[in-house]
């Protein structure tokens, strides 16, 4: 379909509310934007034992679009010692975008992201059927222990 939605805001957030009832431009209230990720010292991060970020929100902002839409989100560590990057893909997300509505707001809640060690990670929100596979958006957030 060629109404692909483009995106304004992609955030990283501890927690997301949505207020109800559901309707096509509910207010989130957002809670932790951050670029920081703080993991307890006593859990080791290595590349050969990625310990798992519990659940990691993105906030996004689309507009315009119509129809049914699949989306991929992609991690990334972007500090890798040894310069290889290391990369997670989740998804198809499918998000439905009403004629006439101009915005959508989505929070995407993902699971178990693997970290591999300290440093900066990049997140990629790619249109799954984009042929020149160039991201939406990309947000960055940085892994540090406490």
């Amino acid at each position: 379909m060629n109404d692909r939605p483009t995106v304004q805001h992609f955030l990283l957030c501890r927690a997301a509310k949505v207020r109800p009832p559901a309707r096509p431009f509910n207010p989130y209230t957002l809670r932790g934007v951050t670029y920081q990720y703080l993991v307890p010292a006593r859990f080791g991060l290595s590349p050969a034992d990625p310990k798992p970020a519990k659940v990691l929100r993105l906030f996004t902002r689309f507009f315009g679009g119509e129809g049914a839409h699949d989306f991929e989100l992609e991690f990334g560590w972007a500090d890798a010692p040894d310069g290889e990057r290391l990369t997670e893909t989740y998804g198809p997300y499918t998000i439905t975008f009403r004629a006439g509505d101009g915005v959508r707001d989505f929070v995407f809640a993902v699971r178990n992201v693997p970290l591999w060690g300290v440093g900066r990670y990049e997140v990629l929100l790619r249109a799954v059927d984009d042929a020149d596979g160039e991201p939406l958006a990309r947000e960055y957030f940085e892994v540090m222990q406490s």
